[in-house]
C-alpha cells in the first residue's frame, strides 16, 4: 500500500506523483527533443490545460535540462545521426518531469555515459532534488547506480548499499567537516569499519 500524508494513493493519483526513467532511452529517432517533449506533455498534462501553456512548459523544461541548443535536432539512432547520449538521457528525464512529479525514480541514469556527461546528468538530478532549476519544480530523486564514480558519489545525500540483495548500509553518503571538506563519516567510515578502506 502506498500512502502520502496518511492517504492511500492508487491509480491516476499515484501516476501523477511518480515518474520512472528506465535504463534504456526509448525515443523516436526522427523526432526532435522539442517534439518528444511536446508529445509527452500532451499525453501527461490535463486536456483542460491550454496548448500555449503546454508549449511554454516544454520550453522551460528544455531550458532547465540544458537542451535548447539541440531542441530541433533529430534524436537519432544507429542509422540516423542525432543528439548525444547525455542529451538523450537528459531528454528522457525531462519527458518524465513534464508533469511535475513529486518522486523521480531512475534506473542506472549514468549507464553508457562518459565521466563528464555522467557528472552533468547527476548534477541535473541534484538540481531537481534541491529545486535549483529555473522553475519551482522539486522532486525526491531515487536512483540505482552499480558503479558510481568518485566524482558522482558526493552528489548524493543518502546512500543504500546492497550485497546479495540485502541492505548492508543505509545512511549519509558523506558528512561535511566544519571547513566544508568531506569527512570520513558516512559510507566511507562504514567501509573502514568493516575492513574495506577506500581512498577519498
Amino acid at each position: 500500500t502506498v500512502r502520502l500524508d496518511g492517504s492511500k494513493l492508487e491509480g491516476s493519483e499515484l501516476r501523477k506523483r511518480i515518474a520512472y526513467v528506465m535504463q534504456a532511452d526509448l525515443l523516436f529517432a526522427t523526432q526532435t527533443p522539442r517534439e518528444a517533449m511536446l508529445f509527452s506533455a500532451m499525453l501527461r498534462l490535463p486536456r483542460s490545460m491550454p496548448m500555449s501553456e503546454k508549449r511554454e512548459l516544454v520550453e522551460q523544461m528544455l531550458a532547465d535540462l540544458g537542451l535548447l541548443d539541440c531542441a530541433d535536432t533529430f534524436c537519432g539512432d544507429e542509422m540516423i545521426r542525432g543528439i548525444s547520449g547525455g542529451e538523450k538521457r537528459r531528454l528522457v528525464i525531462a519527458m518524465e518531469c513534464v508533469h511535475r512529479p513529486k518522486l523521480l525514480l531512475l534506473d542506472e541514469p549514468t549507464s553508457g555515459l562518459d565521466a563528464t556527461t555522467a557528472l552533468l546528468v547527476v548534477n541535473k538530478l541534484r538540481e531537481i532534488a534541491n529545486g535549483e532549476q529555473g522553475s519551482a519544480h522539486r522532486a525526491a530523486v531515487v536512483t540505482s547506480i552499480h558503479q558510481p564514480r568518485s566524482s558522482i558519489m558526493p552528489l548524493f545525500d543518502q546512500c543504500v548499499l546492497l550485497a546479495d540483495g540485502r541492505e548492508v548500509y543505509a545512511g549519509p553518503t558523506y558528512t561535511a567537516n566544519p571547513d566544508g571538506s568531506l569527512s570520513t563519516n558516512g559510507v566511507m567510515g562504514w567501509l573502514d569499519d568493516v575492513g574495506y578502506h577506500c581512498p577519498m
